[in-house]
């Protein structure tokens, strides 16, 4: 059978997405105020430490041991060639100590997309997708001299390699996108990021490709073009020095861009690009969070059994850099939390950590820390320095590299916010001695700087001295004097100074038994100690002890890490426990972490036994476990659909939903998108005048069975025609039922319309202003004690006059008049709309007529993909307060054309099944069976993978330009709508749980995210 092929799309006819527009406003900021501070709360300060041109585009930053400032920045981010100049790795420096820097140095140069930095010791290692580098300054002059290509082929800038993170466990911890390598001869990436993709290496392919090393001279950076293949899902992952133990600690992101720990190592990420927003999660080893699953693709909050529960709320934004203040110069308040910038919505926020069972989960409201404002405040980047102070990288005005006559003119910042009352920050370190001749009290106070290098340098040293601080570290832990981050520190010193030492694993367990009255703190790195000591040695044992009391411990942050120390170690001998645990766990973290393990303990065939436990959550479990791992017929899974547990029941409707019927043909689901659901039906109508003086109502979308007729009667509608239901109408005064006049009522209509007089049948003769113009439509509407005859008359936006009930004055007898506005489908406009009409046009716009455009059904049809308040609505993003952060003149130009800049991920994609079918919209999920496209109407398509034969994305916005649908006028009636939306940032994040638009005060205005986003 002879099958079509995808067209190029230039050549192929683009249903649009939704018709409304896709604003690049939020990724451009062309006319920021450079000279303009964002605003920070009472009591800080807020200064530009370095700026273009010493600094552009800058992306990641690190200080090193000497507290000096190394900034990645460059031309490469976002489309580069093999032309393009490569990043670089520049020392800011402020030679005369006045608070703002003077000159850069280059400190390594020919980079890839610099998104990642990090010092450990003297190696600085740099996130450059494709490639993971380290360089090094071997002669001491600040100019790196050697250049380690340890890992190559990481996938593309966008959705690359990002948070590289030194923990007190000894690891670097890192954030991968779902772009994938190529794997090609000579670019092959390590096994782990080959499994992250789903990508199968040829034969004899080694797993860990052996790191090449290079000089200055030599070095040549990877080229991978950004617009190649996307894998599997993203993911978090972990390594010892030199890139050894490389392994998946969780997976099921699309781009996390930075992660960051807290003071007992629980981690937080960002996970970006989602349609329905991004979102912040808590990384755990196993955890799969959705993105792409086996056979239930999942993003939000929401409760989903086959997934790992995220840690709040979606938002609106584009998470960026992520860090844990722990600043002792900052008041109490803003220590012993995360913050989060945001990229697009030019602010950084407070992120609250509170325990939910074994979730980290935001306590209250995001608060505000910086609000970028006008001011040029991109955030990427951010550190505490030595100083105290917090260090903030922003990007700048464009949205990639700009040039002019061949010179890079991108801007860049470094900002410097600190709090105005703090002490000088005393530090007491020998900084002029090298680390070897420090005193262990010396080298323990360096847990506590907040520069990470300082830490994890210190933690090296002691532990080169091995056994002879084991015990000083042991009597500091029983020191009650100790923070919670020192002792985490030392806890894990402690293991890797003696990661043999019989005593040393006796001493951790101790710290579990029942009657140890340490820190719940210091009993949870206990757990990961001995698992990991286990792992290591290949003795189970040092861990399978303390198993039956924790796995049953009150508290389930405990029994998640015993669940997890149980499948790092692959401990058989727990199946039953785990069995039994849930049978009656209610944690959802615990209970997902539960059936997760026993994936590792169990064949499939032994698992299968255990269908049939007389436990329901038992049930629950081994089935969610079987699904996974696909190992369940369709025969086997309907056993259960009528099964005693409602959870079972539920996994099982799921599936069959989602995988179990086979998907034979692509599935469309009818418009899930509506109005806006919390705002009132817009109506068409302004200015509504009547002659009598009487009060008039307006009842946007009311027309149906059983409407009120009149304001001052209580008759009501008994039957309405089909076609007329759901038109607006104006609800008349009886009173009124012997006007006369043809110009009784005036009002002005916002939109085209078709205006009808549906009058009593027992007015003869009929007013002569409607005989002379109106047509008679063959419609009958029951009022019950009469009916309506229906006139019609289509009318252009603007002033209307209407007439009275009678043609000679005469009341009673019969009912007044109501009148239907039905709004007609938007034309060709005459003349396109232009960027300089549009904008001439602004002074007579019109918010009102731009309100009907984004809201009513046959305006623009912008509510079909964006809402204006909390409420999620459609596949685009929430524009509640575009007005606080995009001009006039962003606006229009992303109207009328929105595929000037495009995010990966909100282009037009395009599959082909092997029925011949196209479909062409938005992608809103993807799960390892099916892909789900968002389509012209709001409806959803879901095509099973197994079904496609071809699938393409464009470099075309998945919105149409709006030029060839609205005039001028009405992209500037649209704008003055859209100015107008400034919803107050507090009254949006007041809600502890925050429910709707996700990080609330936040707001990304189109298909897209920021940079950061899709590297982004």
């Amino acid at each position: 059978m002879m099958r079509m092929r995808l067209l190029p799309i230039s050549l192929i006819t683009l249903a649009c997405l939704c018709s409304g527009p896709v604003f690049s406003a939020d990724f451009k900021d062309p006319n920021a105020d450079r000279n303009a501070l964002p605003q920070v709360p009472p009591g800080f300060e807020i200064s530009v430490f370095a700026q273009e041109p010493l600094v552009q585009q800058p992306c990641s930053m690190a200080f090193d041991a000497r507290g000096r400032l190394f900034i990645g920045m460059g031309p490469q981010y976002r489309k580069p060639t093999p032309e393009t100049p490569g990043d670089r790795v520049v020392l800011v420096n402020d030679h005369d100590g006045d608070g703002i820097a003077e000159t850069t140095q280059d400190f390594a140069i020919g980079f890839n997309a610099i998104q990642g930095l990090a010092w450990h010791g003297k190696d600085l290692w740099v996130a450059n997708a494709p490639d993971l580098t380290i360089v090094r300054d071997l002669d001491g002059d600040d100019v790196a001299d050697e250049y380690v290509r340890l890992y190559t082929d990481l996938g593309n800038l966008e959705h690359g390699l990002h948070g590289l993170v030194w923990a007190p466990d000894g690891k670097l911890y890192m954030s991968k996108g779902n772009s994938k390598g190529l794997t090609q001869p000579g670019r092959v990436a390590p096994k782990p990021f080959r499994d992250l993709w789903g990508v199968t290496a040829p034969p004899g392919t080694p797993d860990f490709p052996a790191p090449q090393t290079f000089t200055k001279e030599s070095y040549q950076r990877t080229y991978h073009d950004p617009a190649d293949d996307w894998g599997l899902d993203g993911g978090i992952l972990r390594c010892d020095d030199h890139g050894l133990n490389l392994e998946i600690v969780s997976r099921g992101f699309r781009n996390p861009w930075d992660i960051a720990h807290d003071s007992g190592m629980n981690w937080i990420g960002t996970d970006n690009d989602q349609t329905s927003g991004d979102r912040v999660f808590m990384s755990f080893p196993g955890g799969h969070f959705g993105w792409n699953h086996p056979w239930s693709s999942h993003w939000s909050a929401d409760e989903h059994p086959p997934t790992a529960p995220v840690s709040g709320p979606l938002f609106e934004g584009s998470g960026t850099g992520i860090i844990f203040g722990t600043s002792p110069q900052f008041p109490e308040e803003y220590r012993n939390v995360f913050l989060i910038n945001d990229w697009l919505g030019k602010a950084t926020y407070l992120w609250k950590p509170r325990w939910d069972g074994a979730l980290m989960r935001s306590a209250g409201k995001w608060e505000p820390f910086i609000v970028g404002g006008q001011s040029l405040f991109r955030p990427t980047d951010m550190e505490f320095g030595p100083d105290g102070a917090l260090w903030i990288l922003g990007w700048g005005r464009g949205y990639g590299a700009e040039y002019e006559n061949g010179e890079l003119v991108s801007e860049g910042r470094v900002f410097r916010v600190r709090w105005k009352d703090a002490s000088t920050l005393i530090d007491k370190a020998p900084r002029h001695q090298p680390l070897s001749e420090w005193t262990v009290s010396q080298l323990i106070q360096e847990f506590e700087s907040p520069l990470p290098v300082r830490r994890i340098d210190a933690q090296d040293e002691l532990v080169r001295r091995g056994p002879d601080v084991v015990n000083v570290l042991f009597r500091e832990l029983s020191n009650g004097a100790i923070s919670e981050a020192t002792e985490t520190w030392i806890a894990w010193t402690i293991s890797r100074a003696e990661p043999a030492s019989t005593e040393v694993t006796e001493r951790f367990q101790q710290f579990l038994s029942v009657d140890s009255k340490v820190s719940m703190n210091l009993k949870i790195q206990a757990i990961r100690i001995l698992s990991r000591r286990a792992n290591e040695s290949g003795d189970s044992s040092l861990v399978s002890n303390e198993i039956p009391s924790l796995i049953k411990h009150d508290n389930p942050r405990l029994r998640l890490e015993t669940l997890v120390a149980i499948a790092e170690n692959r401990i058989d001998q727990a199946r039953e426990q785990i069995l039994d645990l849930l049978a009656v766990e209610t944690d959802r973290v615990v209970f997902y972490s539960a059936w997760k393990t026993l994936l590792l303990l169990y064949s499939s065939d032994d698992l299968r036994s255990h269908l049939g436990d007389p436990r329901g959550g038992t049930r629950r479990g081994v089935l969610l476990a079987l699904l996974e791992g696909s190992s369940l017929t369709s025969e086997e899974v309907a056993v259960l659909e009528n099964d005693d547990e409602a959870g079972v029941r539920s996994v099982v409707a799921l599936w069959k939903e989602e995988a179990g019927q086979g998907i034979t043909a692509p599935v469309i689901r009818g418009s899930a998108i509506d109005a806006d659901p919390s705002a009132t039906p817009v109506s068409l109508v302004n200015n509504l005048v009547v002659q009598s003086g009487r009060q008039y109502e307006v009842i946007p979308g009311g027309l149906k069975n059983g409407a009120k007729i009149f304001v001052d009667r209580k008759y009501r509608l008994q039957s309405v025609p089909e076609e007329l239901v759901g038109a607006d109408y104006i609800q008349t005064a009886n009173d009124d039922d012997g006007a006369t006049s043809s110009r009784f009522l005036s009002l002005e209509l916002l939109h085209p319309a078709r205006i009808s007089v549906a009058i009593d049948e027992r007015v003869n003769p009929l007013p002569s202003w409607i005989a002379t113009q109106f047509q008679e439509r063959n419609l009958i509407i029951d009022a019950g004690k009469w009916n309506y005859r229906v006139f019609s008359r289509d009318y252009e936006s603007g002033h209307v006059e209407l007439g009275g009930n009678t043609e000679d004055g005469r009341a009673g007898g019969k009912s007044n008049s109501i009148f239907l506005i039905e709004p007609l489908s938007l034309g060709e406009p005459q003349k396109p709309a232009t960027l300089e009409d549009s904008l001439a046009l602004l002074s007579t716009a019109s918010a009102e007529r731009g309100e009907v455009l984004f809201r009513h059904r046959q305006g623009a049809g912008c509510f079909q993909c964006h809402s204006l308040n909390s409420s999620k609505n459609g596949f685009g993003p929430n524009l509640g307060d575009i007005g606080k952060r995009a001009t006039p003149k962003h606006l229009v130009e992303s109207i009328i054309n929105p595929s000037a800049v495009i995010t990966e991920g909100f282009q037009l994609q395009q599959i082909l099944t092997e029925e011949g079918k196209v479909f062409s919209g938005v992608l809103l999920n993807e799960s390892g069976l099916s892909v789900t496209l968002g389509l012209t109407n709001g409806a959803t398509v879901k095509i099973s993978k197994k079904k496609i034969e071809e699938r393409r994305s464009a470099n075309i916005s998945a919105m149409p330009t709006m030029a060839q649908v609205l005039g001028s006028q009405q992209v500037a009636d649209l704008v003055a709508f859209l100015m107008r939306q400034s919803e107050s940032a507090d009254s949006r994040s007041s809600s502890t749980e925050l429910k709707g638009p996700r990080l609330e005060s936040l707001d990304r205005c189109g298909f897209h995210q920021c940079p950061w986003s899709n590297s982004h």
